[in-house]
């Protein structure tokens, strides 16, 4: 009886790796099912295989830009070409670890110039489309840039965000963004210190201690003639009002020329400057400054 229960304990474990296996194939093999048939399609036709890329094989496809969306979260990326006569559309659809990695990859990937709006995340150009929609976030790229192929992304991105399941987010993070003069499609989410090097222009980031739970997102604005990015940083251990705009001064060699309980500025060699605000708990940064430091409010701040 002892072996037998044995046995039979055996056989329930060998029963659970089964089912938690058959789960993550099919959750694998949903990626592909995200697809537009060809029956969805035509005229346009399938061109070459489904490829399929997991976390140790994206570098394989993104020769030298992986680690910024393993950075953000990556799972799983696949991609699929169509063609109609001598024109090709490309469908890439990455899914990622949480509805707010694929926001967050989505800003990283958008952060240009484009037709869009800051929380319906869905970016149109003449070259392609970018969409993010519960865990997943794509991109369907017009090969050649024509005015006849373009027409085709509205419907293929559309056949898509059909198949994916969940729902577009509000990020916490984007809410934080000052509104005025904002431009929208610049708004990005910093994961660490490989998406912040994207925007940074100083080059000095191991002050923001992202391997200490530092958070950050970052947008430009223009204002009449003044143009200027801001990053605000909700700081990790390590990383609050004093210590970040201290470790700047340090790293910089640059000298404070304004500096009380809510701000600082620091002048750099070339004679730029670096305004810090204290906002709350978070830290408002914006570096490269010349001349004008704009005046900045939170949204709801009087």
């Amino acid at each position: 009886m002892k072996w037998k229960s044995i046995l039979i304990g055996f056989a329930g474990i060998g029963l659970s790796v089964l089912f938690i296996r058959s789960a993550a194939q099919a959750k694998e093999d949903s990626l592909a099912s995200f697809f537009p048939a060809e029956s969805q399609t035509a005229p346009w036709k399938l061109d070459g295989n489904f490829e399929r890329y997991d976390a140790s094989h994206l570098q394989d496809y993104l020769d030298g830009g992986a680690d910024i969306y393993l950075e953000y979260g990556f799972r799983a990326l696949g991609v699929q070409f169509y063609m109609n006569k001598d024109r090709r559309i490309q469908v890439e659809i990455f899914r990622m670890k949480s509805p707010g990695a694929a926001l967050g990859a989505f800003s990283y990937r958008r952060h240009s110039p484009a037709d869009t709006s800051l929380h319906v995340p869905n970016a149109l150009s003449k070259y392609g489309i970018l969409f993010q929609k519960g865990t997943y976030f794509g991109a369907i790229t017009n090969m050649d840039g024509s005015p006849e192929t373009a027409g085709a992304l509205k419907r293929f991105a559309g056949i898509i965000l059909q198949k994916i399941p969940g729902k577009t987010i509000r990020n916490n993070l984007l809410q934080k963004l000052q509104q005025k003069g904002l431009q929208p499609s610049t708004a990005m989410i910093i994961a660490g210190p490989l998406s912040m090097r994207v925007r940074w222009p100083i080059g000095k980031i191991h002050c923001f201690h992202f391997d200490k739970g530092t958070k950050a997102v970052t947008a430009n604005y223009k204002s009449g003639r003044l143009k200027y990015t801001l990053f605000i940083v909700m700081p990790g251990k390590d990383a609050g009002f004093y210590k970040l705009a201290d470790c700047f001064r340090n790293s910089l060699n640059a000298a404070v020329i304004e500096k009380s309980d809510k701000r600082i500025v620091l002048k750099m060699r070339n004679s730029k400057k670096i305004l810090f605000l204290k906002k709350g708990t978070d830290v408002w940064i914006i570096p490269d400054l010349l001349n004008d430091l704009p005046v900045l409010k939170s949204p709801g701040e009087k």
